[in-house]
This record gives C-alpha cells, sequence and structure tokens, in this order.
C-alpha cells in the first residue's frame, strides 16, 4: 500500500507556509534595520510564493505517493530558493551583475525537460540529474572566469536537485 498525504493538508500546508514566509520580511523589519524591503519587493516575492504554492497546489492534486510528493514539493522548493537567492543577492557579485543571468539555465533545463517527459517521475528524475550539472556549469565558468566563486552554492542547489531526482526515482510509476 502506498504511503500518501490528504492532499488538502498539503495545499493547506503549502499555501500556510507560503503566508508565512511572505510575512517574515514583514516581522523583521519591525526589530532591525537591516531589512528594508519596499512594496515591490513584497509583490515580487509574493508573486514567486504563489507560483510555487499553485504548482504545488496543482501538483498534489494529481495525487500519487510520498516519495512523489516529497519529490515535487522539494523539485519546487528549490526552483523558488534559487530563484529568491538569485534575484535578492545574485549568486556572483550583486543582483544585477549580467553574470547572474547564466543561473537561470538549471530553472530552463528542469522546466522544458519535464515537459518533454510530460513530468512522469523516472524520466523526470534524470531530468533533474542534468539540472544539478546545469546548476555546476556557471559556476565553474564563473571560477574559471575570475568573476566570483560560487561553487558552494551550486553545489547546494545541485545537492538538492539530485535529491528530487532520489526522490523521484523512488515513486511508483502510476499506469494512465
Amino acid at each position: 500500500m502506498e504511503k500518501t498525504l490528504k492532499p488538502g493538508a498539503l495545499r493547506m500546508a503549502a499555501w500556510g507556509g507560503a503566508a508565512l514566509l511572505w510575512l517574515a520580511p514583514l516581522v523583521a523589519m519591525q526589530f532591525t534595520n537591516e531589512v528594508r524591503w519596499s512594496v515591490f519587493d513584497f509583490a515580487v516575492f509574493g508573486a514567486m510564493l504563489a507560483i510555487a504554492a499553485s504548482l504545488f497546489d496543482l501538483a498534489t492534486r494529481t495525487g500519487g505517493d510520498l516519495a512523489r510528493q516529497a519529490a515535487l514539493a522539494l523539485t519546487i522548493g528549490t526552483g523558488l530558493l534559487m530563484t529568491w537567492a538569485n534575484l535578492a543577492v545574485g549568486l556572483v557579485g550583486g543582483e544585477d551583475d549580467p553574470v547572474n543571468l547564466m543561473f537561470w539555465t538549471p530553472m530552463v533545463v528542469a522546466f522544458l525537460g519535464g515537459v518533454l517527459v510530460r513530468f512522469r517521475p523516472k524520466p523526470f528524475s534524470l531530468v533533474l540529474v542534468v539540472t544539478a550539472a546545469a546548476q555546476m556549469a556557471p559556476a565553474i565558468i564563473a571560477a574559471v572566469m575570475g568573476w566570483g566563486l560560487t561553487l558552494g552554492p551550486a553545489a547546494f542547489f545541485s545537492l538538492m536537485w539530485l535529491g528530487a531526482a532520489a526522490l523521484f526515482r523512488m515513486a511508483p510509476v502510476t499506469p494512465r
């Protein structure tokens, strides 16, 4: 018997978590001057969280076992975290440094590869392995070119992509 969580509970957790994350900077702004967000910052972050929560909401409606649900959460969470880091501070230099455009490559690989394999767990796990390699490529290029050393953050995100790939590998194949 497959281990599953109730989709309603998962969706509620995703939306509740997104709301708490969205409010976290507002709370931090009450206690420190180090956090200074504008209305635009909150709007962009809110849109990112809404997209991530919506993707997870949509994905959990299709059902699946615990491994698949965890893989979806880790995949979407990795994409969200990488986007947030790249927009907030940039992975090389500042957030406006054009070199950071290279770090969007893994997101494109994951999305287009996912569409190509129709997000089926086993083939998508291979796409995420390629995504992990695509995550390291810009960091290696940046290091070789002397633009900055980003191997640590890139390795962190690569491990997250690989973790999601492993979880998708564990997900049972469901007949369509």
